[in-house]
């Protein structure tokens, strides 16, 4: 057993018996699935027992150490939280789960994520953990087609559909090598989920930015420096309830304009180089007013960047082939710089 799964056994065995009775006992597998059903009534206390349990008696699972850190985390129990998704990264290190682990883990206790990226202390005689490049030293082990990261449903949503799955990993095995390599060495990932609520639960009905009306909930994706998001279904406003999953063809589009954004970031800022920003203004001067009303979510460089890098990629969206006729010297820039 890792370390790190022993004492959190011990320590938060004290902390459930102090809190609520321990529920009869079951198997291990009846402890996690009573535990779920709990999580997904949002009883986040009860769910945090059973797993908890299950635990306690073995049961060691990528689902079950995550979604008990995030039970954890929707009592405010902090401490455990993060116990709960080191014990993830410790036990199933290099795996898709443990990176979306240490995006949990590094917005909880960013210390702590920086420990468990090194791994558990070597044994005498043992080789040291190698050093880590990548901004996610849990994914840079991972070769980039295969850091696509599904975010299980919450609150009774439905999953992520495998249509979604097989259509981005497609795209993913498409790109070229020297995309390819960008992404991959940048530690870029990619993360699935039916909607922003299912990964920042609580999220849904802010106002995305510049968004004019829209909210959070509303949108297909969105990137966090070199982590891209896609949402499969919208958020009903001022409600939990999903609509109907978008066609597969704007969500393409979607996962090419985010890996737009990654390759921004994994480049060096490609958005913030003077040469390109001059192209763009260019671009922008020689506009018609009627074109830049048109595309106007599009006439700041860190969206226009990421929505041409789709189209030379071949993305099918809806304003991308407007983009790519809008800001030709950009596209040229971009052809050049990133070899498309």
């Amino acid at each position: 057993m890792q370390l790190s799964k022993l004492l959190f056994s011990i320590s938060s065995s004290l902390v459930l018996i102090a809190g609520i009775s321990a529920p009869a006992l079951a198997s291990a597998d009846t402890d996690y699935a009573q535990g779920l059903a709990a999580y997904k009534s949002k009883n986040y206390r009860v769910a945090a027992a059973y797993m908890q349990r299950a635990v306690n008696v073995g049961l060691s699972t990528p689902a079950i150490w995550m979604y008990l850190g995030h039970a954890y985390t929707g009592v405010g129990d902090r401490p455990h939280a993060v116990q709960a998704y080191t014990a993830l990264i410790d036990n199933f290190r290099g795996s898709p789960e443990a990176a979306q682990a240490m995006q949990y883990l590094t917005r909880l206790d960013p210390l702590a994520a920086r420990k468990a990226a090194t791994g558990p202390a070597a044994l005498p005689g043992s080789a040291a953990p190698g050093p880590t490049t990548a901004n996610s030293p849990a994914v840079s082990r991972t070769p980039f087609k295969d850091r696509l990261i599904i975010v299980p449903p919450l609150a009774g949503h439905p999953a992520v559909s495998p249509g979604m799955q097989a259509a981005i990993k497609t795209a993913m095995q498409k790109l070229p090598a020297h995309i390819y390599k960008i992404l991959d060495d940048g530690g870029a990932t990619v993360n699935l989920a039916p909607n922003i609520e299912d990964r920042w639960p609580g999220s849904g009905d802010g106002e995305k930015p510049r968004g004019e009306g829209t909210t959070m909930g509303e949108e297909p994706g969105r990137t966090y420096d070199h982590d891209c998001y896609i949402y499969e279904r919208k958020k009903l406003k001022g409600s939990n309830e999903l609509g109907e999953a978008r066609p597969l063809r704007d969500i393409v589009a979607c996962f090419y304009h985010e890996l737009g954004h990654a390759i921004d970031d994994c480049g060096g800022k490609l958005s913030e180089d003077p040469k390109l920003r001059a192209q763009f203004q260019l671009d922008l001067d020689n506009m018609p007013a009627s074109v830049s009303s048109s595309i106007s979510y599009y006439t700041i460089v860190s969206e226009g960047l990421p929505e041409v890098i789709a189209g030379l990629l071949g993305a099918d969206g809806h304003s991308t082939a407007a983009c790519m006729e809008a800001l030709p010297r950009t596209k040229y820039w971009i052809k050049q710089k990133l070899k498309l």
